[in-house]
């Protein structure tokens, strides 16, 4: 289908755009309604194309976003029970969260790690060992069972030589959420980190593609709805452009997991519950792979098992019920996102250049 939407309906110049703008505001400057963002960035009334350029963004590929519920690890036999339930419910990725030394292979009982993502937060690099440990008792190609780990390795490029053949289907290197003032900020902070992962790599020998596949990125999602929609969208271009200073046809998009950022003073559960779906949706729409929600236990009568369930019913609804995870990059075209992704990437760019200077 070749035919251009409402072209039935005859263009708008600029021109008849601003009369309008001037009738409707009696004379006031169209300027009046410009506020400035927390990035330094005016933010105009409204926007045209104007043939602008619009930074070209890696798109998340069509399909279902990992629906990630994430568990702390401090009894097995507790975790695996709530893992294996919030598989039941419509989770489709795990994340455990251990601070020792686990039994993998209890806390992974009757969980198909095939058909589902597994992410691990560690401290003791043991857990791995389980991990492969327990791949192989199950007669499991490695490269079929994937995830990621976040794990402070000493010696990274160790770390890579020892678990990528082990873990192939693994990002090994999770470049966790910046605490910083501004989206630039954190952007341009998570940028340097993840570039100076692979520059120790590929110093080190380990082929440039290699390396890049390695990286993935964690971020914590606020409440500024279309600024948190475009620092998704930049954080995905900026790093394509980075990849593509070491592998000029590198074409591979980084892998993103959102978590939404819990704002305090909390207020009443169903405030929060809109709260959790308008930071859901600015990750999605941005272009998120995963998505965990943290869920806020802000009543008394409500119990953690509630609240969890709605936490994770929001994205079962986003997905199965309106159907976000069947658009490709559905920010491109409104040319107010365009416009502050461009803004942003340029702000981003400009910070993070200083930072590998510096590194």
């Amino acid at each position: 289908m070749n035919k251009a939407l409402f072209e039935e309906f005859p263009p708008i110049t600029d021109g008849q755009w601003q009369q309008q703008v001037l009738q409707d505001l009696k004379g006031a400057a169209p300027e009046s309604l410009n506020w400035e963002s927390p990035e330094r960035i005016t933010v105009k009334p409204y926007y045209r194309s104007n043939g602008q350029p619009t930074v070209e963004v890696p798109v998340r590929p069509v399909g279902e976003w990992w629906i990630r519920q994430d568990i702390v690890v401090t009894d097995e036999n507790t975790a695996n029970t709530e893992a294996l339930d919030a598989l039941q419910r419509g989770a489709t990725a795990l994340l455990f969260k251990c601070t020792s030394a686990v039994d993998v292979a209890v806390l992974l009982k009757d969980i198909l790690l095939e058909h589902i993502q597994t992410d691990w937060e560690i401290s003791d690099i043991s857990v791995l060992d389980g991990l492969v440990a327990t791949l192989k008792a199950r007669g499991l190609q490695p490269e079929t069972v994937k995830g990621a780990i976040q794990f402070i390795a000493p010696d990274k490029v160790a770390f890579f030589q020892k678990y990528q053949p082990l873990l192939p289907g693994f990002k090994l290197f999770t470049i966790p959420a910046v605490d910083a003032e501004t989206l630039t900020e954190q952007t341009a902070q998570q940028l340097a980190q993840a570039n100076k992962v692979v520059n120790t790599l590929i110093t080190a020998g380990i082929k440039a593609d290699d390396a890049l596949n390695q990286i993935r990125f964690d971020i914590e999602v606020g409440t500024d709805h279309f600024f948190e929609i475009a620092r998704v969208r930049v954080l995905r271009a900026m790093w394509m452009v980075v990849c593509k200073q070491y592998v000029a046809n590198y074409d591979t998009p980084v892998f993103i997991h959102a978590t939404n950022k819990k704002v305090t003073p909390e207020k009443d559960g169903y405030y929060e519950m809109i709260r959790q779906t308008t930071q859901a949706l600015s990750a999605v729409l941005g272009g998120a792979d995963s998505l965990s929600l943290v869920p806020h236990l802000t009543t008394a009568d409500r119990s953690k098992a509630f609240q969890t369930r709605i936490a994770r019913n929001v994205q079962l609804i986003l997905q199965h019920e309106s159907h976000l995870d069947m658009i490709a990059d559905p920010a491109s075209g409104s040319w107010y996102l365009e416009a502050i992704t461009s803004e942003l990437a340029q702000k981003a760019w400009a910070r993070f250049v200083p930072l590998t200077q510096r590194a």
